[in-house]
C-alpha cells in the first residue's frame, strides 16, 4: 500500500465569526443579521483540514495566540486530523478573527481583522523541521503576504524547496482590487513565481499582475463560472463549468478547491482530472455553512461520475454543432 503523501501548509488559521444578514447595506447603512457563530477558518487551516479529510498526511505551520480563540482553533485542527506539532503559540498575542457576513444568496463580505495578531510571528527557524520531514508538497497562502516575519519565512522556504517538493500557492487577496499596495503586489509575484502551481481568482490575478511563467500551471478559479487552466502564454488549455449545486455559503469554496486539487495531483491525477475532482468537492462544500466542509473522497467520486458524464455530453454536442457548421461551409 502506498504511503500517504506528506503535505505541509504554511499560512493562516483564524476564527471565522459568521452572521447571516438580510442584504449588504451601503456605506453608512445598516442591516439585520443573526448572532455570530464561531467556526474554524483561515485559508491555511481550511486547506490543511481538507487535505487531512482526503487522506493526506497534512501538517500546518501557523501562528496562534494564547487566548480562547487560539485554544479553539488548535483543538479544531487536531480534530480534523491535521498534524499541529508545528503550530506556534505566542503568549501575549491574540489569534486572528474574521467576521463574515453572508446574505440569502450565499454571497459574503469578509473582514480580515488580523493585523498585529499571532499569525504574523512565524520565523525562518520555525520551518527548519522540513529538512527532516522531507515533504512531498508545500502549500502557501497569500494572506501571509504583508505580515512580517512570516512573509519572509515563507519566501525563503519556497526558495529552499523549489525543485525538491511540489510548491502550490493561493494568492487569496485580502485587499480591494483597486487598492493593493505595491509592496504586496511585488511580494506576491515573488512567491507566485517560485511555485509550480498557482490557484488564483480572475480578479486577484489582474489586481496583482500575476502571469504564468514557463513550466508553471495556473488554475484560474471563476466562481460560479467554473475554472480554467492557463498556459505560460495565458492561453486557455482547459476549461470546465461549475457544478449545479445551489450554494448556501460560498465561504472557503476556493480553499476546498485547492485542497482537493492538491490531493488529486498527489495521487497521480492529471491537471484536468484534478480540476474536475476539485470542482465537485467545492460544489458539494458550498451547500453547507462554514469554511471547512470538505466532503469525503467517496462522496466526491460518486458525484464526479455524473459530473463527468455531463461534461462528455456537452462536448459531444459541441463537436456535433461544429461538424454541422463545417459541413455547411464546405
Amino acid at each position: 500500500m502506498d504511503r500517504a503523501k506528506k503535505v505541509v501548509v504554511i499560512g493562516d488559521v483564524f476564527a471565522d465569526m459568521i452572521s447571516k444578514v438580510r442584504g449588504f447595506p451601503e456605506t453608512g447603512g445598516r442591516t439585520f443579521g443573526t448572532s455570530f457563530m464561531r467556526n474554524s477558518g483561515g485559508t491555511g487551516g481550511n486547506i490543511a483540514a481538507g487535505l487531512a479529510v482526503l487522506g493526506m498526511e497534512a501538517s500546518i505551520v501557523c501562528g496562534l495566540g494564547d487566548d480562547e480563540n487560539g485554544e479553539f482553533l488548535l483543538e479544531e485542527l487536531k480534530q480534523s486530523g491535521v498534524n499541529t506539532e508545528h503550530v506556534k503559540v505566542t503568549a501575549g498575542l491574540k489569534s486572528g478573527a474574521v467576521p463574515i457576513m453572508v446574505d440569502e444568496d450565499g454571497e459574503r463580505v469578509i473582514y480580515v481583522l488580523v493585523k498585529g495578531s499571532a499569525f504574523e510571528a512565524i520565523e525562518p527557524e520555525d520551518l527548519l523541521f522540513l529538512e527532516e520531514m522531507n515533504p512531498d508538497a508545500l502549500c502557501f497562502t497569500g494572506v501571509i503576504i504583508g505580515a512580517h516575519p512570516v512573509e519572509e519565512s515563507a519566501i525563503l522556504a519556497a526558495r529552499r524547496w523549489k525543485g525538491r517538493a511540489k510548491l502550490y500557492f493561493d494568492p487569496n487577496l485580502c485587499y480591494p482590487a483597486d487598492q493593493v499596495p505595491e509592496e504586496i503586489k511585488k511580494a506576491t509575484r515573488e512567491l507566485a513565481d517560485l511555485c509550480d502551481v498557482v490557484l488564483t481568482g480572475e480578479t486577484e490575478m489582474r489586481a496583482l499582475g500575476l502571469s504564468p511563467k514557463k513550466g508553471q500551471c495556473y488554475i484560474v478559479k471563476c466562481g460560479g463560472k467554473g475554472s480554467k487552466w492557463m498556459d505560460e502564454k495565458e492561453v486557455e488549455r482547459y476549461q470546465i463549468p461549475a457544478t449545479k449545486h445551489r450554494p448556501t455559503d460560498t465561504t472557503g469554496a476556493g480553499d476546498t478547491f485547492m485542497a482537493a486539487f492538491v490531493a488529486a495531483e498527489a495521487e497521480g491525477a492529471s491537471v484536468e482530472k484534478a480540476m474536475r475532482f476539485a470542482s465537485v468537492a467545492a460544489g458539494i462544500a458550498v451547500t453547507k455553512t462554514g469554511a471547512r466542509n470538505m466532503p469525503r473522497k467517496g462522496q466526491i467520486l460518486e458525484v464526479l461520475e455524473e459530473y463527468e458524464k455531463e461534461l462528455e455530453e456537452k462536448n459531444e454536442k459541441k463537436t456535433g454543432r461544429q461538424e454541422e457548421e463545417n459541413g455547411r461551409l464546405e
